[in-house]
């Protein structure tokens, strides 16, 4: 049998990279989705719940107006054909976060070289902040696949129009309105800065190739148009406003479009927000959602383009998407995670910084009996580093955090059987979601119903209620606790949570 060898140029093998971005990416993906335990809130609020909806025919409770649903459908397919929710949206993350190397392949050869680019896509699929946010069964991913394959196919259009490539123009730009709110208002700049981009470098015939561009354009605009009219449609049946989301209506109207009601129990206490947390907040969400280390590198190889005027328009598009994301976002509260997308965008500049770096390494003086050593040592210390960066990445994936909350889910599961037979529990509560989630119970405050004063509120069977807002329903006659001695040791510094049957007038259990 032929010994393999590492290539002796191997740091230039295009192909080895890419395979090895691809082998890397496949193996995460397939941990995520066979030993992913823990559920973040968002997931067992929002998206693992409304998909288990779908997954059980209740689309009603299972579609919510002021959320992208791209995922939520998909994940409500998988989980119809009897995959677990939580695990179908793992599934449906993760391979938006597999899929990412092609189109980003493709993408990133319009400023590297072959094996630049593919270096680039290895150093996506082993960055850490990508991972954790990728294979969890958040919407992100979805986000970065569409926002690069548009990029990809906005290029491929400017140097060669193809009805093809119009078609996956348009899907891709669809799929980025529908992957996140925010993102139609980008997809449409993108859909018209195709006939904008064609005229800003040569060649560009207008007697010869206008009229293939505007076909090729119009087809675009076609299929973007149909990819969200279903969504715009659903939204305009359920609340009488034709758009992808909601968010985007009430921003644009203020009070004309009613919004559900708030939390009140996080309402209470919050402090209002310094100047100073306004302006640094935005600044240390984009540091961290680009990844500190590849921020230091993109400043590099930004720098190093202009300075060796290897600029390109491309270059300007993608620091204008930065800067406008980063306009919006300065103007309502976000997470550090809506900001990962930088790490696949700005890939360009972040390899050219390398490459720049890695240029003046090679000019140092090594003595020469030096030289073999290194060259042996360096891919061993390569893969030390990548496998230390997935590692980081994939602690969410290997964690055990959830142990008590399936420990206070399986008590609520349990109470339902015995008491409610036949039929869902109604569950209120006022925090814990991730309980709420693994109960399997209805969640009457659910992501589209929103929260209700529960001095008054009486639609639910069981309360799961924080004990420091007891006092919200001191005066109330018609609730029971529950006895729940297993709970003890479930909550360790976690705010502690207990657990209230609702009676009726005589005494007895609520019925239906």
């Amino acid at each position: 049998m032929k010994r393999w060898r590492l290539p002796e140029n191997w740091f230039r093998d295009e192909k080895l990279i890419f395979e090895a971005a691809v082998a890397a990416a496949a193996v995460i993906a397939v941990l995520a989705v066979v030993f992913i335990y823990d559920i973040m809130r968002d997931s067992a609020h929002v998206y693992a719940y409304a998909a288990r909806e779908i997954g059980n025919g209740n689309f009603a409770d299972g579609w919510y107006e002021r959320v992208p649903m791209l995922n939520i459908l998909l994940s409500g397919g998988l989980a119809a054909l009897g995959l677990e929710a939580f695990r179908a949206t793992v599934v449906v993350s993760s391979l938006f976060y597999f899929l990412t190397l092609f189109p980003l392949r493709r993408f990133l050869e319009e400023f590297l070289s072959p094996s630049a680019a593919a270096w680039g896509c290895l150093l996506f699929a082993t960055t850490p902040k990508v991972i954790r946010y990728s294979v969890i069964g958040l919407i992100d991913s979805s986000r970065y696949f569409f926002l690069i394959a548009a990029l990809m196919y906005l290029f491929r259009l400017r140097a060669r129009p193809s009805r093809s490539g119009g078609v996956l123009f348009g899907l891709s730009l669809a799929g980025l309105a529908v992957s996140r709110g925010e993102e139609l208002f980008f997809a449409v700049g993108l859909l018209f800065a195709l006939p904008v981009l064609t005229r800003l470098e040569p060649p560009y015939r207008p007697l010869h190739d206008g009229r293939r561009r505007l076909a090729v354009f119009g087809l675009a605009l076609f299929v973007f148009a149909a990819g969200i009219t279903p969504f715009c449609a659903v939204n305009a049946a359920r609340c009488g406003v034709f758009i992808t989301d909601l968010r985007i209506a009430e921003a644009a109207f203020p009070g004309r479009v009613q919004r559900p009601a708030g939390n009140p129990w996080r309402a209470v206490g919050d402090g209002a927000v310094s100047a100073v947390e306004k302006f640094f907040d935005p600044v240390t969400n984009v540091l961290r959602g680009g990844y500190e280390l590849f921020w230091v590198f993109t400043v590099v190889g930004t720098v190093v383009l202009i300075r060796r005027r290897r600029w390109k328009w491309g270059h300007t598009l993608l620091w204008g998407i930065f800067l406008l994301h980063t306009v919006l976002y300065c103007k309502v509260g976000i997470a550090y995670r809506y900001n990962i997308y930088l790490v696949p965008l700005f890939m360009p500049f972040t390899v050219a910084g390398l490459s720049f770096c890695g240029e003046q390494l090679v000019r140092l003086k090594i003595p020469p009996r030096l030289v073999p050593v290194l060259r042996r040592l360096a891919p061993v210390v390569l893969v030390a580093v990548l496998v230390l960066q997935v590692d980081n990445g994939m602690k969410d994936v290997f964690s055990r955090d959830d142990r008590g909350k399936r420990i206070i889910a399986q008590s609520i599961r349990r109470w339902g059987e015995l008491n409610m037979p036949g039929r869902r529990v109604r569950l209120a509560a006022t925090g814990l979601v991730e309980a709420v989630y693994w109960s399997g119970a209805y969640s009457v405050f659910n992501y589209g119903a929103g929260y209700s004063d529960l001095r008054k509120f009486r639609d639910f069977d069981l309360l799961l209620i924080e004990e420091t807002w007891l006092d919200q329903i001191a005066g109330r006659t018609d609730l029971r606790l529950v006895p729940t001695p297993e709970w003890e040791s479930c909550f360790g510094r976690r705010p502690r949570f207990r657990l209230y049957r609702r009676v009726d007038a005589a005494g007895g259990e609520k019925r239906p």
